[in-house]
């Protein structure tokens, strides 16, 4: 029976691990540049991306989710409204936001203005998978 309690240690130890990863790498995101690029499930954004972006803040949407603004300097025409706002969160787990990695991210767009820290999911459609990538273009002319 010892065996149970030593995966069961591993598998605590791990999340833990996860956890603490990502919120560090979240910390280290917003204000970060990034390149949102089309992946998949929604052609029509295959002519909006890609675009740059800054990651400006974290928004509560539901009960525990977390999920990153990303805001963009030209705003884009989608199902006849514009947006200058997007919302996203990771799709794979220990992908994180805030990484130099290319991470896939879930899109969505709010059917509200974003003035308050909390949301339902009602408030979002979810428009398409995405991957974000950091600009490191404005980095390497300093």
């Amino acid at each position: 029976m010892i065996w149970w309690q030593i995966i069961i240690g591993l598998i605590i130890l791990w999340i833990i691990y996860s956890k603490i990863t990502q919120a560090v790498r979240h910390k280290n995101a917003i204000g970060q540049q990034m390149i949102v690029n089309y992946f998949d499930q929604n052609h029509h954004f295959e002519t909006i991306f890609p675009k740059k972006g800054i990651l400006t803040e974290k928004i509560k949407i539901g009960k525990v989710k977390r999920f990153f603004v990303v805001d963009f300097d030209v705003p884009f025409n989608y199902d006849n409204r514009e947006f200058k706002k997007i919302v996203i969160q990771e799709r794979h787990l220990r992908n994180y936001i805030g990484s130099d990695k290319e991470v896939h991210v879930h899109v969505l767009l709010p059917k509200t203005t974003l003035d308050k820290d909390k949301y339902s999911f009602d408030q979002f459609d979810h428009v398409v998978w995405a991957t974000i990538t950091p600009d490191k273009t404005d980095n390497e002319e300093e």
